[in-house]
């Protein structure tokens, strides 16, 4: 076979080492390349998507959240109420209140509307003979139905009684 062999057959065989070698290069150079990348923007779009899925579910639990927190802004500032339920509070949690005072009312949010948002911030000091009492009067106090922001706080424990100085704001529409 050796003698049959002519410059045409050396000639197709340098042609197909280079076409392989050609196709080899762009395909390691070119295509592959190109493979990972579409993999990688594949892998993109759907995190994207899982990510808009999770935003319309949190947008339809941010609106019922906001439902909830606007049940919770009285229409009148009610102040007498306020303080009812901080002394029934107190009497539930053998919690003694030794003073209550109420500071300046400020306006938070205007809304297109009639509608205005109004806070009004209250300091008090109460004394309870154990902590667990006084835990329990924090925790009557974070579960009141009005809207309540705890803006400061302050305990301190002695030796036969623990104190409290607190600094809340309550919401109402005015």
């Amino acid at each position: 076979m050796l003698k049959n062999w002519t410059k045409t057959y050396t000639y197709l065989l340098f042609a197909v080492i280079i076409v392989a070698a050609i196709y080899g290069i762009s395909y390691f150079s070119i295509i592959k390349p190109l493979q990972i990348k579409t993999v990688s923007l594949e892998n993109e779009v759907s995190m994207y998507e899982k990510q808009l899925d999770s935003t319309q579910n949190q947008s339809d639990d941010s609106e019922e959240d906001a439902n909830e927190l606007t049940g919770k802004v009285p229409s009148n500032k009610a102040t007498d109420n306020v303080l009812i339920s901080l002394e029934q509070m107190a009497q539930n949690t053998n919690v003694t209140i030794h003073l209550v005072e109420s500071a300046k009312a400020d306006v938070l949010e205007e809304d297109s509307g009639d509608t205005v948002i109004q806070e009004n911030n209250y300091s008090l000091e109460v004394t309870a003979a154990s902590l667990s009492d006084m835990n329990q009067f924090m925790d009557h106090l974070l579960e009141n139905e009005r809207l309540i922001r705890i803006d400061s706080m302050n305990i301190q424990q002695a030796d036969n009684e623990a104190s409290l100085n607190i600094t809340f704001t309550v919401f109402y529409n005015g």
